[in-house]
């Protein structure tokens, strides 16, 4: 028949149920699949936006302390250099780690914003994706195996009224 799908000669029951089953399975795995990468989502957000900026936060103020500590050991290694002429390059080179680092760490806390900014983005996009095959799933599986349900009911229903053959009627045609 025009605009009908493929069709099968299923003459037993338990194709279809094996069917039926499968398409359970794979809904739920699909099911699960949407909670796993939701949940993914989440986590990485949660580092993005909570967890990283406060390890940033705490490594800057460190890093502060230790500027401020290079800088009052420069002081004294000057001034102890110009008493008993020694050198202070230890001292400036903490200094300059201290700064590059704080650098670093300001720069990180920019790239975070950008990050966090587009993540939003990203993350309203991927939950209208995967609301809307959640949507799919939630309405089209449970259509789809009820139909199976039906099928196989009505399968065995007219396997049923199907007489059994005979040994005598298949004996003649031989």
């Amino acid at each position: 028949m025009a605009g009908q799908g493929p069709s099968a000669n299923v003459r037993d029951v338990t194709t279809l149920e094996k069917a039926q089953w499968a398409l359970v399975a794979y809904r739920e795995e699909i099911q699960q699949g949407l909670i796993e990468a939701q949940a993914e989502v989440a986590r990485f957000t949660n580092w993005l936006e909570q967890q990283r900026p406060q390890e940033l936060a705490s490594q800057m103020q460190r890093t502060k302390r230790e500027l401020e500590n290079a800088k009052a050991d420069l002081t004294r290694a000057e001034m102890m250099q110009n008493n008993m002429g020694t050198s202070a390059d230890t001292e400036r080179k903490r200094v300059q780690r201290a700064q590059k680092k704080i650098e670093d760490l300001v720069r990180q806390r920019e790239a975070l914003k950008r990050w966090s900014h587009r993540l939003q983005q990203e993350r309203s996009l991927f939950t209208a994706a995967t609301s809307q095959l959640a949507y799919r799933v939630d309405s089209i599986f449970p259509s789809l195996e009820a139909d199976l349900k039906n099928r196989r009911d009505a399968l065995a229903a007219y396997l049923a009224t199907l007489a059994p053959k005979s040994p005598s009627n298949e004996d003649r045609s031989t």
